[in-house]
């Protein structure tokens, strides 16, 4: 079970309504981050939504039995997490600042974007650490390969731990894209929503997030996704143990 307790009330909670009206009462825990970052992901699915319809009944008319059991289950995932909200609630208008401030995931993020923005390698060094003390996979899939500040040090490479990379790297990506599954996030069709999304969508049904890895992400190279989960337990290993060297050296 996940450290996290938004990230074990997400499992927990079948109703999107409930885990958000849950996570709210709860901004010292991160809930006001949970509930935007859940919010904004269920409004990719409502934007799909009459192809999600459409697709609905064409899936009862599948001969694949497998995938037509996976399209099922992940269309009535989405179902459940998503279809109670308005659309204003899931713009996230209406969140309190007040909340919003007490919230220690809504903060650190707000000074990493600043400050790696900023080019200010102090600053972005202390705002580096608070990420990393705070070591959860929802922000950290957020954030994405930005993780690895590019353009801070350089616009064409990535940096991490002494290593470059190029900006298109398959194996820097897909690490970032894994890196959350590493920190405890449960990246399998009946947890991820993006996952889902795509399966009931009529695209490729994945099982995990790992398995999209290697076929999409990694263009089915075994030696490319390899490299990217070793990157990827490297990455996360840093960031349990507050290595803020890796990401970003101090200045010289």
């Amino acid at each position: 079970m996940p450290a996290h307790p938004m990230l074990k009330a997400f499992y927990e909670t079948k109703s999107g309504r409930a885990f958000v009206q849950y996570a709210m009462q709860h901004p010292e825990r991160g809930g006001m981050f949970y509930s935007r970052a859940f919010l904004r992901q269920c409004g990719l699915v409502r934007a799909q939504d009459d192809q999600l319809q459409h697709l609905q009944a064409a899936t009862e008319q599948e001969h694949d039995g497998h995938t037509h059991r996976r399209r099922v289950e992940a269309l009535r995932f989405l179902r459940d997490k998503c279809t109670d909200f308005t659309s204003a609630e899931l713009s996230g208008a209406d969140f309190p600042a007040t909340l919003v401030d007490q919230d220690s995931l809504e903060a650190s993020s707000a000074s990493f974007y600043k400050e790696t923005q900023n080019k200010n390698i102090e600053a972005a060094r202390l705002a580096i650490k608070s990420i990393l003390g705070l070591a959860d996979p929802v922000q950290l899939d957020q954030i994405g390969v930005r993780i690895l500040t590019p353009g801070l040090q350089s616009t064409k490479t990535f940096h991490f731990d002494g290593h470059q990379y190029p900006v298109a790297s398959e194996v820097v990506h897909t690490a970032a894209y894994l890196l959350p599954c590493e920190l405890g996030l449960a990246c399998s069709l009946e947890n991820d929503l993006a996952l889902a999304l795509q399966c009931a969508t009529g695209q490729t049904c994945f099982q995990t997030r790992q398995d999209r890895a290697l076929a999409e992400m990694a263009s089915g190279s075994e030696d490319t996704y390899e490299n990217a989960k070793r990157l990827s337990k490297q990455m996360a290993n840093a960031i349990r143990s507050g290595n803020v060297d890796a990401f970003i050296p101090a200045a010289k």
